[in-house]
């Protein structure tokens, strides 16, 4: 048959796709990192192999084998650096035709200047070559894969640690190909197909190492209860049914509702995701435990102090087998939320490695329905499960976050279908399809767990569909959006417990969130922290403190908001100037009686939070952030 120089570009594009997603799978196995699913791999599969099959016809200039890889390495490279550099040219108000071009000509233009000196400087050379080609295969998609999704930050002494032996892997490989150069370099799309096979092939063997290798069952008590925290991420209590929203997103949290404990009133203590679970770790508001604290305008991304006790913490002393199940980039272990647990698993789905997510959507390419940042619902409740039978026995304590209903959305189509288009806005029903996704998938662990448990589902903010201005009008963000501000559309959070000895009822006085701590910990008889959270009555008929204040801070962008809510009253602070509002004539927020009641403004103003003093926090490091970036959650 005689060779067809194109279809070998592409075919060797395909399989070089295809030994980087290997590659990946491979590190994130080693680094304990649960594997994509089967639909997942598939998917994912079918880009990297396209994507690369076209890049390999494009290089097909490049006659020779090796050149012609170090062309798909190089344009890799200059892809994945250009879309960045887009982004950060679009961030700063360029247009988008005008950062794509900007962006995307630096970034080839930098990964031609490469490719040009490696082939030069390896011209004569086959070895040097063969090795360098090697490295590169090996070392780019293992180092970005465990760094991301991993660690979070490369440079924690994990991610260190990781990165030794990585390059001890990379050079012991990189060492064999130099001494058998002679022989593979003739056959290097052998070798490829071979190191594709293999690598994939133990990664589908290695699929499947879950929970089975955790602590084995504890002795059950009758004073120590299991429990479950549920926190599903940018759940408004107004989307969900048995709050009054007419769509019929929740079918089984509306009957979860029934069976225990609804209050109508809960806050959150923040508008985003890192101080929020701050809270739900420590029972205390941001300023006390230190986690995405944002003094003045820098927006510092803080992890939790470590002096601070946390449940987890607090559960395990009591003999509790302590469990997280997480998927937010400012969940990663770095932020300090995981200390106290005894399995943390922090997994971001289909970022194992993000290629070519991130440059396509910077193109407006839509790709993988927005499923590369976290790993959606029916992964997270199956690992719960998972979980939940491999600790059988208990006491167990497993805090579960789900993030469907945060952007961007891609709900199944089943769920599409159940909820249809009842709103005029199209990203409210694809909202509301997410929410029902998520509450199909959840319905399958509240009734594995049953009401024996000590069950609690909350959120840790909500999100705002353009209900008011946009503090920033300079920014470019979406109408989905939350950390900007503190109205009610983003503080106002559904809380529903359900458990042994509860009576079922409905509670409107205002409480806080994080209230949740103090009451797990006291029905466990646990030793209780010195928070800022109290015990919900009703559950541990302890005293409460009437007119308990439910307040707010730490937004992530400009300067710090601070807000405050007795009974309907609420105070928000703001650079721009108080604002008070009466949320039982006026729950929208939308006319500000500040001026005419300065007395209240006063009298809400000495409930606000405390205030933290700036230089407390604990900065996570800038490369942290910039991995955040990279992932597309904040900037």
């Amino acid at each position: 048959m005689t060779p067809n120089p194109l279809r070998n570009s592409a075919l060797r594009g395909a399989l070089f796709g295809a030994l980087m997603l290997s590659t990946e799978e491979a590190a994130n196995l080693v680094v304990q990192q649960p594997p994509l699913s089967g639909a997942e791999l598939s998917q994912i599969l079918l880009w990297y192999t396209a994507v690369m099959a076209l890049l390999g016809l494009g290089l097909s200039v490049l006659k020779e084998p090796l050149a012609h890889l170090l062309g798909l390495i190089a344009a890799t490279g200059g892809f994945i650096a250009g879309g960045k550099v887009a982004e950060e040219l679009w961030w700063r108000d360029h247009s988008q035709w005008a950062a794509n071009a900007m962006g995307f000509t630096i970034g080839f233009a930098l990964a031609g200047i490469g490719l040009w000196l490696s082939l030069r400087l390896t011209r004569d050379r086959p070895a040097w070559r063969l090795s360098l080609t090697t490295a590169c295969c090996i070392f780019l998609p293992a180092f970005r894969a465990m760094n991301i999704n991993a660690f979070g930050s490369p440079l924690s002494p994990e991610a260190l640690r990781a990165d030794g032996l990585l390059l001890l892997v990379t050079g012991a490989i990189t060492i064999i190909a130099w001494r058998w150069s002679a022989r593979l370099t003739h056959r290097v799309n052998l070798s490829i197909v071979g190191a594709t096979l293999v690598i994939g092939g133990a990664t589908a063997g290695l699929r499947g190492a879950t929970v089975d290798g955790l602590m084995g069952p504890a002795q059950a008590q009758a004073d120590r209860p299991d429990v479950l925290l549920v926190v599903i991420d940018t759940l408004r209590a107004d989307h969900i049914g048995a709050y009054g929203h007419p769509v019929p997103t929740t079918p089984n949290l509306d009957r979860f509702a029934q069976s225990g404990l609804r209050y109508t009133k809960a806050g959150s203590p923040a508008s985003w995701t890192l101080p929020s679970f701050g809270a739900f770790a420590t029972g205390r508001y941001p300023s006390g435990h230190g986690a995405g604290l944002n003094n003045g305008e820098k927006n510092t991304q803080s992890a939790l102090d470590g002096d601070v006790p946390t449940l987890a913490e607090q559960m395990s002393k009591r003999g509790y087998r302590t469990g997280a199940i997480v998927t937010n980039p400012y969940l990663k272990q770095s932020f300090g939320i995981n200390r106290g647990f005894d399995s943390y698993s922090d997994a971001l789905g289909l970022a194992h490695l993000p290629m070519f997510v991130q440059p396509l959507r910077m193109l407006t390419i839509p790709v993988m329905g927005g499923r590369y940042f976290y790993r959606p619902a029916d992964l997270m409740v199956g690992e719960a499960l998972e979980w939940w039978d491999a600790m059988a026995g208990g006491p167990r304590f497993l805090m579960l976050h789900l993030m469907d209903p945060h952007d961007p959305y891609n709900p199944p189509s089943v769920h599409k279908e159940a909820i249809g288009e009842p709103h005029a806005m199209a990203v409210l029903n694809e909202y509301d399809q997410e929410i029902h996704f998520t509450d199909a998938e959840l319905g399958r662990l509240l009734d594995h767990v049953g009401p024996e448990a000590l069950t609690i589902v909350t959120s840790d903010h909500g999100d705002t569909f353009g209900e008011h201005d946009d503090p920033y009008p300079q920014d470019h963000w979406p109408i989905t959006r939350h950390g900007h501000t503190l109205y009610q559309e983003l503080l106002h959070v559904p809380l529903m417990i359900r458990g042994p000895g509860i009576t079922p009822g409905v509670i409107d006085r205002p409480v806080r969130s994080f209230d949740v701590v103090p009451t797990i910990l006291a029905i466990a008889s646990a030793e209780p922290l010195n928070g800022d959270g109290q015990a919900l009555v009703e559950l541990t008929h302890e005293e409460t403190t009437a007119g308990l204040a439910v307040g707010a801070q730490a937004t992530r962008f400009g300067t710090e908001k601070r807000a405050a809510r007795l009974d309907d009253l609420k105070l928000i602070e703001t650079r721009w100037g108080d604002e008070l509002y009466n949320l039982a004539s006026d729950p929208g927020e939308l006319n500000n009686l500040a001026a005419l009641h300065p007395e209240d403004v006063e009298r809400l103003r000495a409930n606000l939070p405390k205030a933290r003093a700036p230089g407390d926090e604990q900065v996570i490091d800038e490369e942290t952030q910039r991995q955040l970036e990279s992932l597309g959650y904040m900037q």
